[in-house]
């Protein structure tokens, strides 16, 4: 069983093992500098403690701890249940393999997702047999779980609650949805701007200076949907000389796209702003909670040397019902060489 999923695995990366060879090996590349290996290891506990805190709070406090007592007490049960062996194999390799990593890096919480399955199906079969052994605490630890569970999908889905619960909504950087909220509102924004700088006299179009804004400007405007599926973007990612993310093999707005001498608007996230310190105790008092201005960011290199003159429109907050989810810095870009 194993070595004929080990063939169809292996079967299955030809084309990606292909596709490779023949970009210059872009996904080696490009994994090899998001993770940091392309400088010296520096080993550190800055980021070890927050990977542990950020598992056991994403795959819920009750099941992780279940799920790390499964991965140690099985070893006595593994000749007669191969498959436990296996499960554990499947995903705890991994875990660690990113729990040690962090020693070097920040490992971002949703890389371990490969190894959620097979730890939790380990789980899952550990501990039922400890019930079917006459273990009494289980089906309490689990009742504790689900309700945890529940209670934080419920916030999860409806962020509100918090607020509702509270008296006082969370600051917008501590919103737990943050990441995907207001969106259409900083689409539009852009859009609106787009537009503004087009009624110049030359035609206008938009560079996002990373993969994430891209594409929320493209999904959530009407004007860059309609041009996109017409093979005619109006909104690209800044240009590289190396690979950075998927739209380095996408249309460009370079000499190709037959934009020179156009205009552009330069977006770029800069994240929502840090909370003054003790924000926590202000807003368990419903005080207001000051969020810190937005350093003074000189213009993005790329844009100066691509464009005959940038112009620093500022920051602009994206906000949602009074909160700020996002801000973002806007440049005026004029004449693409």
């Amino acid at each position: 069983g194993p070595w004929l999923a080990l063939a169809i695995f292996l079967a299955c990366t030809v084309p990606v093992i292909v596709w490779n060879a023949e970009h210059n090996w872009v996904t080696v590349y490009h994994l090899q500098s998001r993770a940091g290996l392309d400088s010296r290891w520096k080993p550190t506990l800055k980021y070890f403690g927050d990977f542990w805190g950020s598992q056991a709070g994403l795959l819920n406090p009750v099941f992780f701890a279940a799920a790390a007592w499964a991965a140690i007490g099985f070893w006595r049960f593994r000749r007669d249940r191969p498959l436990l062996l296996y499960l554990f194999c499947l995903s705890w390799p991994v875990f660690l393999g990113h729990a040690i990593f962090s020693l070097r890096a920040r490992v971002l919480p949703n890389w371990t997702a490969p190894a959620v399955p097979g730890m939790f199906l380990l789980m899952a079969i550990y501990w039922h047999d400890r019930i079917r052994g006459g273990a009494r605490f289980v089906k309490a630890w689990l009742a504790v779980g689900l309700a945890a569970g529940v209670l934080a999908v419920a916030i999860m889905y409806d962020p509100d609650l918090i607020g509702k619960i509270m008296g006082e909504s969370l600051p917008g950087p501590m919103d737990p949805s943050r990441r995907v909220r207001a969106w259409n509102t900083a689409a539009a924004l852009v859009e609106t701007e787009r537009e503004k700088l087009a009624t110049e006299g030359k035609p206008a179009f938009v560079i996002g200076d990373d993969y994430a804004i891209t594409s929320e400007c493209v999904f959530y405007s009407a004007p860059a949907r309609k041009a996109a599926a017409l093979n005619m973007p109006i909104v690209y990612c800044v240009d590289s000389d190396q690979p950075q993310n998927e739209f380095y093999f996408w249309p460009d707005y370079d000499y190709r796209a037959r934009r020179q001498g156009e205009n552009a608007i330069y977006v770029s996230d800069i994240g929502p702003g840090k909370l003054e310190s003790g924000w926590i105790w202000k807003w368990l008092r419903h005080a207001p909670v000051a969020i810190a201005p937005p350093e003074p960011v000189t213009a993005p290199a790329r844009a100066v040397s691509e464009f005959k003159t940038v112009t620093d429109l500022g920051v602009r907050d994206i906000t949602d019902r009074g909160r700020i989810f996002h801000r973002v810095h806007l440049w005026a870009c004029y004449d693409l060489k």
